[in-house]
């Protein structure tokens, strides 16, 4: 066996462990590092506004309902990034605690909770400032991304936070 032989013997090997020991934090990271933020509001009123036709007072009406709802929405997402930290630090302890890992998990329920509820009210103030025509056409846009994005995806909150790739709200 010549030295690249045993080279190549010895670095694969490695390669792969390295790989695949790896793969699962890479997964769990997302694109950005860590778990994506909720949408720009401000990104998704131009989008509403472009795909909508939204006129220059729902837009204000938006932006008023984004503004009232952009605190609870920041200090929720900020305590959801917390808990989930926490659950996965509960998970990958070295001693198995299954208490601990259920009332982690536990929090993290509870504040998606809040968080649908959050959603839910948000997009009823959406809906009273959205026109028949418009608000069939946001249903829409709502069942295309849902289609394109899979069973329980796409369904985002919106908030403060970084963009989305996604073109749709």
């Amino acid at each position: 066996m010549n030295g690249k032989e045993r080279l190549a013997r010895t670095v694969f090997p490695l390669a792969l462990a390295l790989l695949f020991g790896l793969a699962p934090a890479l997964c769990l990271a997302g694109p950005g590092g860590g778990p994506p933020g909720p949408p720009d509001p401000e990104m998704m009123i131009e989008r509403m506004t472009e795909q909508l036709g939204l006129n220059d007072q729902q837009s204000d009406d938006l932006e008023a309902v984004f503004a009232a709802h952009r605190k609870a929405m920041r200090s929720t997402h900020e305590a959801m990034r917390t808990a989930r930290e926490n659950l996965s630090n509960q998970i990958h302890s070295e001693t198995f605690d299954e208490v601990a890992i259920r009332k982690a998990a536990g929090v993290v329920a509870a504040l998606e909770a809040d968080q649908a509820v959050g959603r839910g009210k948000l997009f009823q103030e959406i809906r009273r400032i959205l026109t028949p025509e418009q608000l069939q056409k946001f249903e829409q846009i709502r069942e295309e991304r849902r289609e394109r994005m899979g069973p329980g995806r796409g369904e985002r909150s919106p908030g403060p936070g970084p963009a989305t790739r996604d073109q749709s709200f």
